[in-house]
């Protein structure tokens, strides 16, 4: 009696799309690094990490400057 993952692979006729998925997860991965990563993102991450020492007057005045 075959086992389900052999009855499985057994029909599966699109070897194509193994590779199309590893490389769209290692787009999708390199993209997320890519964005933390950006020059621009060091001043907001020097913001959010002053959050927890700040006032609540001060956050609302910092997440005021977000939405603008």
């Amino acid at each position: 009696m075959k086992s389900l993952k052999s009855a499985v692979l057994s029909n599966f006729d699109q070897p194509w799309m193994p590779v199309f998925v590893l490389l769209l997860f290692f787009g999708l991965f390199v993209s997320v690094v890519w964005w933390v990563m950006r020059k621009d993102s060091k001043t907001y991450y020097d913001k959010v990490e002053q959050l927890p020492l700040q006032d609540l007057e001060e956050i609302k005045q910092v997440e005021g400057e977000q939405n603008d």
